[in-house]
């Protein structure tokens, strides 16, 4: 049985091997919906995964330095469980500017 992937990163189990990248929400999304709190970092890397399992090892690289930049940055805006007070689009422009070009 496949593991759930916990907090922000999206889990490496199984699902690498087998090419299949999960929705990285243990709580569902609609626990969520309109309130705009949403961590969107857990989405982004497993987008980064299924980057990198076609084979642009590059872009995904740049999206999960990208993510890593934000997470330690004291200054980067951060989302309520993460223990800041940002809002999901606020943090998903955060990782936009980060991403190099």
């Amino acid at each position: 049985m496949f593991e759930e992937p916990r907090g922000n990163g999206p889990g490496r189990p199984l699902y690498t091997k087998l090419g299949i990248v999960p929705s990285p929400f243990r709580v569902g999304p609609a626990a969520r919906f309109g309130q705009g709190i949403a961590n969107p970092i857990a989405q982004v890397w497993a987008g980064a995964m299924m980057l990198e399992h076609l084979g642009r090892t590059e872009a995904a690289g740049e999206i999960v330095a990208a993510i890593e930049a934000l997470l330690a940055s004291t200054d980067a805006p951060k989302t309520p469980d993460l223990g800041g007070n940002a809002r999901t689009a606020d943090v998903a422009k955060a990782l936009l500017t980060a991403l190099p070009g």
